[in-house]
């Protein structure tokens, strides 16, 4: 028997339909992305919108993206306590939020429905959320603190300002044929590289700049929309490479937390950036940590 603090919450659609959910976990995370626990639809909610923490007897919000606004009782949202029978808005839903505490047996995490309702909202198992890199790997101030992470950079910054460097119409045309096959040969690998993830949305830019430059708009426009798929693609990839990160530091999974710090040092590269230097100083303190774990 454990005391587990257990959210309470009640999502309401803009069609009168309602839902009661609850998380026996002192952390939610609400949004469209799988990974949530309470999803919502993507017309209403960015991939993380909104976490809810528990502190004591008290239920504190953060908005993790501003993209999509929340309100608080019609107020403006962004972090705070949230009060007793405030409803919080996102898009078209609404929500309340109340928190139970209970003795329970955890024979089974995982939180549970009370009630049926639409099928894109639901609860998942909560395993580990992000709780501030700097405290992640340890609570015992004496063994160290992890450097704050820093924001990575924007992975398509080059293919914005994609152009062609051949003028006339002939060879903007030949080297678009050329870009094309090296997006495709790069997006075959992009499973398992990021670096050519990256590399195919930036060759499809540049196949669309020379098709332009050669007056083919029905080949630019296909070469943009392919570079355009890849790219929100590749930009899930990496957030849920981030996320898995944040969750095995989390639970101190020194292992696997290695593995997606290599993995995302494959898309930004491993210098000339601080997000960068920052994964290879966190690789260098897990290899230690993990190693003194190994020893023990």
């Amino acid at each position: 028997m454990n005391d587990v603090p257990i959210l309470k919450l009640s999502v309401r659609h803009d069609d009168g339909t309602r839902q009661d959910l609850t998380v026996d976990a002192p952390q939610a995370l609400i949004g469209s992305g799988s990974h949530c626990e309470v999803r919502l639809p993507a017309e209403d909610a960015a991939v993380e919108q909104l976490l809810l923490s528990v502190d004591g007897s008290s239920i504190f919000g953060q908005v993790r993206s501003l993209e999509r606004p929340v309100t608080l009782n019609g107020v403006p949202f962004v972090e705070g306590r949230l009060v007793a029978d405030g409803l919080l808005r996102m898009g078209r839903v609404e929500l309340f939020v109340s928190l139970v505490e209970s003795s329970v047996t955890r024979s089974a995490t995982g939180p549970k429905k009370s009630s049926s309702g639409s099928p894109t909202i639901y609860a998942m198992a909560a395993i580990g959320f992000p709780l501030g890199f700097y405290l992640l790997l340890t609570n015992k101030p004496a063994e160290g603190a992890l450097p704050t992470e820093v924001q990575p950079p924007a992975l398509f910054a080059a293919s914005s300002a994609a152009a062609c460097p051949e003028a006339a119409p002939e060879a903007a045309f030949a080297l678009g044929g050329e870009e094309l096959r090296r997006a495709e040969t790069a997006r075959e690998r992009a499973p398992f590289s990021g670096q050519d993830a990256v590399g195919a949305v930036n060759a499809f830019h540049r196949a669309a700049a020379c098709y332009t430059r050669a007056d083919s708009p029905e080949r630019a426009l296909d070469a943009s929309q392919q570079a355009e798929r890849l790219k929100d693609n590749v930009q899930l990839d990496f957030h849920v490479h981030r996320v898995r990160l944040e969750r095995a530091l989390a639970t101190k999974s020194y292992e696997e937390a290695r593995t997606e710090v290599r993995l995302l040092l494959s898309y930004v590269g491993r210098r000339g950036n601080p997000y960068s230097s920052w994964l290879t100083s966190l690789d260098r303190q897990i290899e230690l940590k993990f190693s003194g774990k190994k020893r023990q």
